[in-house]
């Protein structure tokens, strides 16, 4: 499956955001201005859940010397770390566009100055997106739903929110739950989501690229 999805920063080589999802709307510039002092919530805990509107005890917009040494603090240094600068295609960024990359086993997390959750120019968290692995099912949302969850969970956890739909970019079958706008949390299916048994293969939030 995950050979089949859109690997949206492939070109650069450091991190799979996934196809592109009902999620992928970048706010425009008077809807991020103003959020800076908002991004980094006082939320915390020993684990790190799974948000729609960011991961654990950071929000998306927050700067990265802000949110990367929280994330450390939980999951330790990462085991990949990668920055590249120039053109990012696909709705991903525009020309001298900076994107850092970050990897826990299974477990992306993307920075960039585009703007996407702000607009001032700054390094700031924008998506993360946990495909299978070893440790990627450790790591689950509030509601419980993990990769490896099934159908029938995610229906009981969101009920009429979640939204099942075949991707326009891929043969893949995606959900989404949109508790607004452009923030929630997407993921895709093993295969078609026919029956209640049918298992999620990746989750992602933030901004996901277009085909």
């Amino acid at each position: 499956m995950q050979g089949r999805m859109i690997t949206s920063l492939a070109l650069v080589g450091v991190l799979a955001l996934g196809s592109c999802s009902e999620s992928a709307q970048a706010p425009t510039s008077s809807e991020s201005a103003g959020t800076a002092s908002q991004t980094v919530s006082q939320d915390t805990g020993e684990a790190l859940v799974l948000r729609g509107d960011g991961l654990g005890p950071v929000r998306f917009g927050a700067l990265v010397e802000e949110a990367l040494p929280q994330l450390i603090d939980i999951l330790g240094p990462p085991e990949q770390d990668s920055t590249e600068r120039g053109w990012m295609p696909g709705g991903l960024g525009g020309k001298n566009t900076t994107v850092r990359a970050l990897g826990w086993d299974g477990l992306w997390v993307a920075f960039t100055d585009w703007p996407y959750f702000r607009d001032d120019g700054a390094m700031h968290l924008a998506s993360w997106h946990i495909v299978e692995s070893d440790a990627g099912p450790s790591l689950k949302t509030a509601e419980g739903i993990r990769v490896g969850s099934t159908l029938g969970k995610l229906r009981t956890a969101f009920g009429e929110n979640l939204k099942v739909h075949a991707s326009d970019c891929t043969d893949d079958w995606q959900f989404f739950v949109p508790p607004k706008r452009w923030l929630g949390l997407g993921g895709a299916f093993a295969e078609e989501p026919h029956r209640a048994s049918v298992l999620v293969t990746a989750l992602w939030a933030g901004y996901q690229g277009s085909c």
